[in-house]
């Protein structure tokens, strides 16, 4: 995918949605703290630069009590105006904390789900994710009922590559059986190899649709766009980023999200759509940096000035 399309191709080439998770999986990954109205500002920002999904907090409980871990996240799930043409979500960090998020006007919902992480509790020694399917029929009817609509985020799914006994997709089957609209599947570390993801992304796509599977690259080693690359070549077409590759720990970038700036640029460059206003979107990235006092990782957005224009 090096090379400058022709337009003929270009103009052929299946668009890209991005799914834009700095509010939720990047703060949180990042131990960012942001006011309410700071985090409705930039979700508004991201909105008119053209976001066609937007998370707009992470919402968790404090460990033996029901109130939010992180209010001003909750505040700003709740004062979001609506918007017809835009799909907002919050993120869950657990999946039986649906009490949290019925206090929010929002209408999607994204869970977040470890394959490797064993949840605690007694008589159980399943992982977050096998527990949440094992649970799905408790809580999923009511929320699809209510109107809900629900997608996983497998943060280390990509990691089940490496054992090839079909783990990953009998999960993945499993949740949509039980009515799942979406499954996005991350790199939790950021060392799957692109041959590994576009014969993975192949298989999604024949068995599930493209409309169905999301990537969540993972760029801690740099192999981020190569990523979100080599899902694209498998027929996959939705991706989940995050402004300035906020997420993980930014001193040792452990498990750090690809930058939304980057995957937007490099699109570009490949005559693919994504619908989404560049340049807007990297005053946005500046202004996030400077208002939470963080270095962003975006390597495109560091070669722009102020206006979002690149310089080279």
């Amino acid at each position: 995918m090096g090379r400058v399309p022709s337009p003929a191709s270009a103009m052929n080439r299946p668009a890209v949605e991005l799914r834009e998770t700095v509010l939720s999986d990047g703060l949180v990954g990042s131990g960012l703290t942001p006011p309410a109205e700071l985090r409705t500002q930039l979700v508004d920002l991201l909105a008119d630069a053209g976001l066609p999904y937007v998370e707009v907090a992470a919402l968790d409980v404090r460990d033996g009590s029901e109130q939010p871990s992180d209010p001003e996240a909750l505040s700003c799930a709740q004062v979001l105006p609506e918007r017809a043409e835009q799909t907002f979500a919050a993120m869950v960090r657990r999946h039986d904390v649906f009490s949290i998020f019925r206090q929010t006007a929002l209408d999607a919902i994204s869970i977040r789900l470890c394959l490797r992480c064993v949840s605690a509790g007694p008589g159980w020694e399943l992982t977050e994710a096998a527990l949440a399917v094992d649970r799905l029929e408790l809580w999923l009817p009511e929320l699809v009922d209510g109107g809900y609509r629900i997608r996983a985020v497998l943060v280390d799914g990509l990691q089940a590559l490496e054992s090839e006994n079909g783990e990953l997709e009998r999960l993945m089957e499993a949740f949509f059986e039980e009515g799942l609209e979406e499954i996005a599947v991350g790199d939790a570390v950021g060392n799957v190899p692109p041959t590994s993801i576009r014969r993975a992304a192949k298989r999604w796509v024949a068995s599930f649709g493209a409309d169905k599977v999301a990537l969540k690259p993972g760029d801690s080693l740099g192999r981020g766009l190569v990523q979100l690359c080599a899902g694209y070549d498998g027929g996959l077409r939705r991706f989940d980023t995050a402004l300035a590759g906020l997420g993980g720990s930014l001193s040792s970038g452990c498990g750090a999200a690809l930058a939304t700036e980057d995957a937007v640029a490099l699109l570009a460059d490949e005559g693919i759509a994504t619908g989404i206003d560049l340049r807007q979107l990297v005053r946005c990235s500046r202004l996030a940096c400077e208002q939470l006092g963080v270095t962003g990782r975006s390597r495109y957005a560091a070669a722009c000035d102020r206006e979002g224009r690149p310089v080279w």
